[in-house]
């Protein structure tokens, strides 16, 4: 039992990512590197990534998604937008897994801040805990990233998978992010797991290894999967946010980012995913009902209006424009008692 323990959590606590590429010299883009310590202590490096002002120096991809921008129009400029973006998708190699997202949208004139959350060197950390312990590094990013660039508001974060939940998490927390695109969070990292152990073991007999997984996860990194709630986090936000689910993520469904959806408090919120097959071309949204059931029994309709994109390009696109509508300072606020003409204190 102790054997199985260890054997489930290590692929929970030290998840996969692609081999680290080199990154030198990258058409069409210029990388700034500069490096922080995190919360524990841990170093860890960063990378400042925006469009290199050279006519004919872009990648396919930067071509692309400036051609798409101009067609479509909505963006006032693409030379330049306001503020930066944080972009995270992976615990490791991080900023090299990152860069794919980065590169359409420093196409699109945002600069960009990719990061590696294990961290650098020989102290880097042993065990990912999907953003429970490595979202308390966002904060002092922010600070460092002031020394590299200068003023960074208003900040956008943009998340896949462990970044969503990671950005997620500080951004309930962290008033600098002023506007949150997460795509194919999980809601908890407990249900995750146990969807993956029911696919393997099949019904009630996933339970078994899942409280093995559990208890080796609690001895080896100190933290349980009940304790990563993004659905908690988003149920905080005070900031718009897009859901996206581009079903590339095998622990993330359309269910969860509906879920993920229904948690954000407010009107500035919108949901994404790809169009079907089936759907003919150009549709640009889907209503989708849920059935669930009432606490008497009943059953209650949930309606839904799901935005569509058609690929990478389409989706990213429409993250520069949602970015570009909703990255914004926030307004500033009277106190009560406070006189009319007297100063505000902002938040």
């Amino acid at each position: 039992m102790i054997w199985y323990a260890w054997y489930a959590s290590t692929p929970v606590l030290d998840p996969y990512t692609k081999p680290e590429v080199q990154l030198d010299g990258v058409n069409g883009l210029d990388l700034q590197f500069f490096e922080f310590t995190g919360g524990d202590g841990t170093l860890i490096e960063g990378c400042v990534v925006t469009r290199k002002e050279i006519p004919g120096a872009m990648t396919p991809r930067l071509s692309r998604i400036r051609d798409l921008l101009n067609t479509r129009g909505n963006l006032l400029t693409l030379d330049s937008q306001a503020g930066v973006v944080l972009v995270s998708t992976t615990w490791d190699h991080g900023i090299e897994n990152s860069m794919n997202y980065a590169e359409s949208l420093a196409g699109a004139g945002y600069t960009c801040v990719l990061w590696n959350p294990r961290g650098k060197g020989a102290g880097r950390r042993e065990y990912c805990s999907y953003g429970y312990y490595e979202a308390a590094d966002v904060p002092l990013l922010l600070d460092a990233l002031k020394e590299v660039v200068g003023d960074t508001a208003p900040v956008a974060a943009v998340g896949q998978g462990f970044g969503a939940s990671l950005l997620m998490l500080a951004a309930s927390r962290e008033p600098r992010i002023r506007c949150m695109v997460s795509m194919d969070s999980f809601c908890i990292l407990k249900s995750a797991l146990m969807r993956a152990m029911e696919a393997d073991w099949g019904g009630t007999a996933g339970y078994v290894p899942f409280w093995l997984m559990e208890f080796g996860m609690r001895v080896r990194a100190g933290y349980s999967s009940y304790e990563v709630v993004p659905v908690d986090a988003a149920r905080s936000l005070t900031i718009p946010a897009m859901l996206v689910c581009t079903d590339e993520l095998f622990f993330s469904n359309l269910q969860d980012t509906l879920t993920m959806y229904a948690a954000v408090p407010g009107p500035d919120k919108i949901v994404f995913h790809g169009r079907m097959n089936h759907e003919p071309y150009g549709t640009k949204v889907r209503e989708h009902v849920e059935i669930v059931e009432g606490r008497h029994g009943e059953k209650i309709e949930e309606h839904y209006q799901i935005h569509l994109y058609d690929g990478e390009d389409d989706l990213m696109a429409f993250v520069a424009e949602w970015i570009q509508d909703n990255n914004r300072l926030s307004k500033p606020k009277v106190l009560p008692g406070e006189l009319p003409g007297m100063a505000c204190k902002q938040y």
